[in-house]
């Protein structure tokens, strides 16, 4: 694995993509949003890169940027898209009848930091130790480690307090970024909202 450090305003920024190209890696991953990741995939494919490319932005200024070359692209975002009959379609639906608009992924995250440590001071208030402090919290936390998640498959809370979810994956067509599943950070598929930890990667899309 390599690490390209590139700035859209360099000199010889073509020259060091197509030095990208040349190399001719399996995949490059593209850690640019919004237009720049639109015109740095097109610069990438006007080099002759032919391999596949992933994208961590599902932003419309991307795929209008990059035109037709970000057809054959795969995007893994932390978009919030509510599936049908899930925990993510009841909140939007929620949402939405409160509040006369779709959730964004902001409240999203909201509404699951908040469902998630209400629910670990009720258990913890049932199991007779009730979190009386920032400490007891976070034990609490660590101790579970996973927990249902709006975005499908689980919530999960690292050692150092952060947490991570499943990921958004699109594919792209005609400027279009089309939903096709949530995957685990890992890349494997979440399937009727439990992460499967035995098949392949999730970032080749279902024909």
């Amino acid at each position: 694995m390599a690490d390209e450090s590139l700035s859209l305003d360099a000199p010889d920024l073509r020259a060091r993509v197509g030095r990208v190209a040349r190399l001719a890696p399996d995949a490059v991953c593209l850690a640019f949003r919004g237009v720049e990741l639109g015109s740095l995939a097109a610069g990438l494919r006007d080099a002759g890169y032919g391999g596949l490319v992933l994208a961590l932005d599902d932003d419309r200024g991307a795929l209008l940027a990059a035109g037709p070359t970000l057809g054959d692209v795969i995007v893994l975002s932390d978009a919030f898209v509510p599936e049908p009959d899930s925990a993510g379609s009841r909140f939007a639906r929620a949402y939405e009848t409160k509040h006369g608009h779709a959730p964004s992924l902001f409240a999203a995250n909201a509404y699951e930091a908040v469902k998630t440590l209400a629910e670990t001071a009720r258990l913890s208030a049932e199991a007779g130790r009730p979190l009386t402090g920032g400490g007891r919290l976070r034990q609490a936390l660590l101790a579970r480690r996973t927990f249902p998640s709006v975005y499908g498959g689980e919530l999960r809370v690292r050692d150092d307090g952060t947490i991570e979810h499943p990921l958004a994956l699109f594919t792209v067509a005609q400027g279009k970024a089309t939903f096709v599943r949530y995957v685990t950070p890992a890349g494997r598929p979440v399937v009727d909202g439990r992460q499967d930890g035995d098949g392949d990667a999730a970032v080749r899309p279902t024909p």
